[in-house]
């Protein structure tokens, strides 16, 4: 969400919805103040889990021999609500959600891999990925300084390797970038990589498929 005024307004339209669904069809919510964003969890009906959260500003973050600083507190959901001016007590007269605003983006993925580190090592090999945070069980890289566009987590799957039968998750990836040219180079003599002329495709050693597009 671009603000945490908007994320304010989808939380209000997500506890209406749970009200409205009732306790069999109940939403359930979690939460995590990352100190770099505060965030809210639901899982989707194949058990992937969707987090909407909002940035804290880059000139707060903190970082420590090179890596951002992040953690998972307590979210303070008043305070969330108060910044689009509603209350917790009077949620049942909050005006209708609009919807998504405008610059609401997909911030960043989780996939599930067997090891980090070695998750770690393949990203940046492959993608140029820049390695952001280190907790040991997850990694949280990306471009550009940002606390994280793929975070690589063990939580569930540490020592796994890709599932032998289809199984329900994430299909794939999607990357866009202005210089497909650079990466196809790049990865010329890499096993396994497809390149279908506008896009490269490839899977990680736990199936996870990436595709990087070229963009107009």
């Amino acid at each position: 969400m671009p603000t945490r005024a908007d994320l304010g307004r989808w939380l209000a339209h997500a506890a209406q919805m749970g009200a409205q669904m009732g306790a069999q069809m109940g939403l359930r919510i979690g939460s995590g103040d990352h100190l770099v964003s505060e965030a809210f969890y639901l899982s989707d009906p194949d058990g992937n889990g969707i987090e909407v959260y909002a940035d804290r500003p880059r000139d707060t973050w903190t970082f420590q021999n090179g890596q951002v600083q992040m953690d998972t507190v307590a979210v303070d959901s008043g305070a969330v609500l108060g910044s689009a001016g509603l209350d917790a007590d009077t949620l049942a007269d909050a005006p209708a959600y609009a919807g998504a605003p405008a610059g609401t983006v997909l911030g960043h993925v989780h996939l599930k891999v067997g090891s980090a580190e070695q998750a770690a090592h393949f990203y940046r090999d492959t993608l140029g990925l820049d390695l952001m945070a280190d907790l040991g069980s997850a990694v949280f890289m990306s471009w550009g300084g940002y606390h994280h566009h793929v975070g690589l987590n063990e939580w569930h799957t540490r020592g796994q390797m890709a599932p032998q039968t289809p199984a329900l998750g994430l299909d794939e990836v999607e990357f866009l970038t202005p210089d497909l040219a650079g990466l196809r180079s790049h990865l010329k003599d890499r096993i396994g990589v497809q390149d279908s002329g506008d896009a490269l495709s490839l899977r990680d050693p736990w199936g996870n498929r990436i595709t990087v597009r070229q963009t107009a």
